[in-house]
């Protein structure tokens, strides 16, 4: 069986998006907080008419009046015919005015399913079908699939039914109890379970924000297994948990960019569609599934990189990406750059200068990877302009002139600077001026070939004397920003005598405030993005280009 399912563009003007609904499929709706999935879960209960379709929403009451089905057959075909027109309202987004009634529904079912099955094995026997009715009695019984799924979802809990129809619950074999008295996750695990393995087949199921209810640990093994069992029906889940999508790869899943609103009800939405099969490792796939179009890797992790908050804050409309090296960082945009399934993306890199030279920087450009005009992050937060404007931050607070205490600062710093340190950084920066002039100079195969593995001779000299020279003129001229922007500053005292002479804490302390200003202050932004060189007039362009 198959359905089309038609999702509006924004503003009911922009191109809808088709996907057709089949037995077996499972699609998986993310997007931001306001983005509009539970919306466009409601539009899709309204506009699929011909089928069977089950929502289990977000905001649905967890608990359990009775462990007994008080029920009758045609109750709950009337119930059932209410709770499916109220399903469809606009309302359903936010509102169940059927709350304490869809447990009753799951608990009748689960009943009815498991005394269906005894009826049909009896039948068979009266006819003399004893070698079907035995074939039936050995299939999975709806309470034993119900047991299999809560066992495999590492849930202890176990379901029974006694001789007064009551349903109850034990743990690990121990005396049964009324369901009523298990724990939310447990209710939560057993109602969903039972309205799925219950069904119909062709029934479509509207999953919103499973994981509000059940622990990742639980929800991750419990879909899959129901997602298996049900093959015969189609599910579609709305999810703030990328790890959902991911533990089911052969999934579609639509990704929710933005929503209009036609007063209280939603008439179009943004979305790409991520289609299954295309081969993206997890981690990357991870951050697509929560990520704007607009792609920004960096270098590092997100715990403990000082890249991450800055970038995060001076480019609030990219998401940003840590991966690890540079390399990492390279291979992660030219290998979603050359996807032509992920063409909606605009994938963007960003790494460490490390002595590249113009070429090797023009190279990178040209693959959309952007080295910094400067040696590294440290250089941004510890440029002049971070140490001016969190002056006046300070002088605001505790009083007295800004300017003078970014002088006195940066004199405090340019201090740090004695003989050793000098030749600490020149050495360093040295060191990998050789190491880049060494691997270039390498010979490729052919010229390895050429020689016949004769010996290699390759001449070098370090910078060392040029580094320190050029460390005393800056030096001299009191310019810190160029100091800091060529040389390795991390592992000096720099950073803590500038936290320090600013009176904070420490240099954590220190960056963390620059972070928040460039939150709050929109021209410190401006001024910091100068130094990501290249890459802020790379995005400016795209910007003008929409």
């Amino acid at each position: 069986m198959e359905n089309r399912w038609t999702i509006p563009g924004l503003g009911g003007q922009g191109e809808a998006t088709e996907i057709n609904l089949t037995d077996g499929q499972v699609i998986f709706i993310v997007g931001a907080n306001g983005s509009g999935k539970s919306a466009l879960v409601t539009q899709l209960s309204k506009s699929v008419n011909a089928q069977t379709v089950i929502r289990i929403a977000a905001h649905r009451q967890s608990w359990l009046h009775s462990s007994s089905v008080d029920l009758t057959p045609r109750a709950r075909k009337d119930l059932q015919r209410n709770i499916d027109a109220r399903d469809r309202q606009d309302e359903a987004r936010w509102k169940d005015d059927y709350a304490q009634h869809r447990s009753q529904v799951a608990l009748f079912d689960l009943a009815n399913a498991q005394n269906k099955l005894s009826r049909d094995v009896l039948q068979l026997l009266k006819t003399d079908q004893v070698q079907e009715a035995a074939t039936a009695a050995k299939l999975p019984s709806p309470l034993e699939a119900m047991n299999d799924i809560l066992a495999f979802s590492s849930l202890s809990v176990q379901l029974s039914i006694n001789d007064d129809g009551d349903i109850l619950a034990s743990h690990d074999g121990q005396a049964t109890f009324s369901i009523t008295q298990l724990s939310d996750g447990e209710r939560n695990a057993v109602m969903l379970a039972g309205q799925v393995l219950t069904a119909r087949p062709s029934t479509l199921f509207l999953i919103d924000e499973p994981e509000r209810h059940l622990h990742r640990a639980i929800t991750e093994p419990m879909l899959s297994a129901l997602f298996e069992r049900r093959k015969d029906c189609r599910f579609v889940v709305a999810t703030h948990e990328p790890e959902l999508p991911n533990s089911t790869p052969e999934a579609r899943v639509v990704i929710v960019r933005n929503c209009s609103w036609n007063g209280s009800a939603a008439s179009g939405w943004d979305v790409d569609i991520l289609e299954p099969g295309i081969e993206v490792p997890d981690d990357i796939r991870r951050a697509l599934l929560g990520a704007r179009r607009r792609l920004l890797f960096i270098e590092g992790d997100e715990a403990r990189s000082l890249d991450f908050p800055l970038v995060s804050a001076l480019f609030p409309n990219l998401s940003v990406v840590p991966r690890g090296s540079c390399r990492d960082v390279e291979r992660s945009v030219i290998g979603l750059a050359g996807s032509k399934e992920l063409h909606w993306l605009s994938p963007v890199g960003l790494i460490d200068r490390d002595d590249r030279s113009d070429e090797e920087v023009l190279a990178l450009e040209a693959q959309n990877v952007f080295p910094l005009d400067v040696c590294s992050i440290e250089s941004i937060f510890y440029s002049y302009r971070s140490i001016n404007e969190m002056a006046q931050v300070q002088a605001e607070m505790y009083g007295g002139d800004a300017e003078e205490l970014a002088s006195r600062t940066r004199d405090a710093a340019l201090a740090v600077l004695d003989q050793n340190t000098k030749e600490t950084l020149a050495a360093r920066r040295a060191e990998k001026t050789a190491r880049n002039k060494l691997l270039s100079s390498l010979p490729d195969w052919r010229q390895i070939r050429e020689t016949r593995g004769g010996a290699i001779e390759i001449a070098a000299e370090t910078t060392f004397q040029a580094e320190i020279d050029n460390l005393n003129t800056a030096l001299e001229a009191n310019d810190l920003d160029g100091i800091v922007a060529r040389y390795a500053i991390k592992k000096t005292r720099i950073p803590a005598f500038i936290a320090e002479n600013l009176r904070f804490v420490n240099k954590r302390h220190f960056e963390e405030a620059v972070v928040t200003r460039v939150k709050k202050n929109a021209a410190f932004g401006r001024d910091l993005r100068v130094l990501f060189g290249n890459l802020s007039q790379y995005l400016a362009a795209l910007d003008e280009d929409k």
